[in-house]
């Protein structure tokens, strides 16, 4: 028998493996000119691959820093990128805001909520 205890905890941890991609790619659109970790001669799409991965990073962190888990995003990054013309060692600045943003914004306990993340960044650099 299920207490209503247990569907909030159920419910509380599924939250937590949710984001909204399209309002964080949303903010992105309009913050990373003024980002320091973008460069203001590049457009959006060279680093939206980028801020996937280190969106997907944050979900599945495990209580990593993004330093230690930047070699096995770079991989992942060279795989999903598509037409980006950035290498990793440029997009992993994008990467890295948009993980420390995703960390700053949801980490505390607040549900991340909205539209769930694809399974995996090649997917979710499908969806732009």
């Amino acid at each position: 028998m299920l207490f209503a205890s247990d569907i909030d905890s159920v419910q509380d941890a599924a939250q937590q493996n949710f984001v909204d991609l399209d309002k964080e790619l949303g903010y992105w659109r309009y913050a990373y000119r003024e980002h320091p970790a973008f460069s203001p001669n590049r457009g959006f799409a060279e680093y939206e691959a980028a801020l996937k991965v280190g969106i997907h990073a944050f979900l599945d962190d495990h209580g990593r820093s993004f330093e230690e888990m930047r070699d096995a995003l770079g991989e992942t990054y060279r795989r999903t990128r598509g037409d980006s013309r950035l290498d990793w060692d440029e997009a992993s600045s994008a990467a890295a805001a948009a993980w420390h943003r995703m960390r700053s914004t949801h980490r505390d306990g607040d549900a991340v909520d909205g539209a769930a993340l694809p399974a995996s960044p090649a997917d979710a650099v499908m969806l732009g």
